[in-house]
């Protein structure tokens, strides 16, 4: 650490604590479907474009999540508020590889829009039962980046439950939002 940080009172972090200091975020499950539906839990997403309308997520490598959505190249985002605020741990502490999911998380399943009417070709995506606002999305490019892939994607549709909604100023208030590792509030 340099010296003159240290001196001012810094105190140097590391791997995990480095993302950390981005918090508190939006907690959001990313929704698959290959043969049945998956769920796993981010925190990392962001727009990156208006027009065209897309948005970035990470997601682990060795996830099932991001293994179905590499193979369908759809998903869903989905915009949790506090009455769901028991799906983060319970699909960010278990494997889909190991747990069936679809059976966890109340969920329906909806034909993806996609962006052409040969790029939807029949695909599902499931949505979360009750969840604050949902995405469709395509997968435009995949870039791999260490332990995680960023998927860079286009938004085919996005629907919202908040109240008083008018455009360009969609209340915050009611997201669950991630304030460190497996603990989440509201504003």
């Amino acid at each position: 650490m340099h010296h003159s940080l240290q001196e001012q009172g810094y105190t140097e972090v590391f791997d995990r604590d480095i993302s950390a200091l981005l918090n508190p975020r939006p907690v959001l499950l990313v929704g698959s479907f290959r043969e049945k539906a998956n769920f796993a839990t981010i925190i990392w997403a962001t727009p990156i474009s208006h027009d065209p309308a897309m948005l970035a997520v990470a997601l682990r490598n060795t996830s099932k999540t991001f293994q179905d959505l590499q193979a369908t190249e759809c998903f869903s985002i989905n915009i949790l508020d506090a009455s769901l605020a028991n799906l983060p741990t319970l699909c960010g502490t278990q494997s889909g590889h190991d747990t069936d999911k679809s059976k966890l998380v109340p969920h329906y399943l909806a034909k993806h829009i996609g962006r052409e009417p040969s790029s939807s070709a029949e695909k599902q995506i499931p949505f979360v039962k009750e969840a604050l606002s949902i995405i469709d999305c395509q997968v435009e490019s995949i870039i791999e980046t260490g332990d995680h892939n960023l998927i860079l994607a286009y938004v085919c549709g996005g629907w919202t439950r908040k109240k008083d909604f008018e455009e360009g100023a969609i209340p915050v208030e009611e997201s669950l939002l991630c304030v460190k590792r497996q603990q989440f509030t509201t504003l």
